[in-house]
């Protein structure tokens, strides 16, 4: 569903030049670039992604970047991935104790092919009331680890930890990692601003804003383009409404300012329409914009 394209990017990219930190060693000034790049995409990114997909998508953004650092070997990442989903219970060890459901039993199994966990399904069979304890949590990554796992694991180790063992407290965890690998500025998530979004935009690319129960932006555009000083004119779309907003549209193209169109799941053979009168129309005023909601 989600989709970007190399023109976007290379915009970001643009822009990521220009905001990155100047230095005359060549080398700082390709890390500055780096680090702005990865936030600005990062952000960019974030902005049209469906809440519940954010975190997600931030966290395979840092599990890729140590990849490539060499931060974490591939075999983790799949272990993290897959945890003990290709085992089959009768063919592993024997489960060691009854309160640990099968599922996080061959997530343990297959995580004890880890040099750092070889020893842990014995650990857990010779004494697994420290392990039992620490599972009753409310927040287990929160807690000190069993058998002095907290002093010799690094956070991506934990992480796989809790994931194995306690797979409903992964994204707690998740964020303790995000915020070590990239940064608190990752871990804290994307805030939309509609000022930031605008001066990123194109006059020839409307901006879509998908509705959400009791969230409607218009208020905030509106808001926005009185600050800019710039016309701005509204259609909800429906029966009869194609050609208000055409004529609507032919104006703000000419005069410059904003159009929104409201509703547009009513008007969707008129969006056609929109997208090619836009692209194919050679004078456009500059401040043009159009929000479909």
């Amino acid at each position: 569903m989600y989709q970007t394209s190399l023109k976007q990017f290379l915009g970001v990219f643009d822009s990521s030049m220009t905001k990155a930190p100047r230095n005359p060693i060549t080398s700082k000034r390709i890390l500055n670039i780096i680090d702005t790049l990865t936030l600005e995409v990062w952000k960019y990114t974030c902005r049209g992604l469906y809440e519940k997909d954010k975190m997600l998508y931030t966290l395979l953004t840092a599990l890729k970047i140590d990849l490539q650092r060499g931060n974490i070997k591939s075999s983790e990442f799949q272990i993290f991935i897959k945890g003990g989903a290709a085992l089959d219970l009768n063919s592993v060890e024997p489960k060691a104790k009854k309160w640990i459901s099968d599922m996080t039993w061959l997530n343990l199994v297959e995580l004890s092919k880890l040099a750092q966990f070889s020893q842990i399904l014995r650990q857990i069979s010779n004494n697994d009331k420290p392990w039992k304890t620490w599972f009753d949590t409310d927040a287990p990554e929160e807690e000190p680890f069993p058998e002095g796992y907290s002093g010799i694991l690094d956070t991506f180790k934990k992480l796989l930890l809790v994931r194995s063992f306690v797979s409903d407290r992964t994204l707690p965890m998740a964020k303790k990692y995000i915020n070590e690998s990239l940064g608190t500025q990752f871990a804290e998530g994307v805030v939309l601003n509609m000022e930031t979004m605008w001066s990123e935009s194109e006059k020839r690319t409307p901006l879509v804003c998908f509705l959400s129960m009791g969230s409607d932006p218009t208020d905030n555009i509106v808001n926005l383009s009185k600050k800019l000083g710039l016309a701005f004119g509204a259609i909800s779309m429906g029966q009869g409404q194609e050609v208000h907003a055409r004529r609507l549209l032919q104006q703000r193209m000419t005069e410059g300012g904003w159009i929104m169109l409201q509703n547009c799941h009513l008007g969707l053979a008129f969006l056609d329409e929109l997208l090619d009168t836009i692209i194919n129309t050679e004078q456009m005023d500059d401040t043009f914009r159009c929000w479909l909601t």
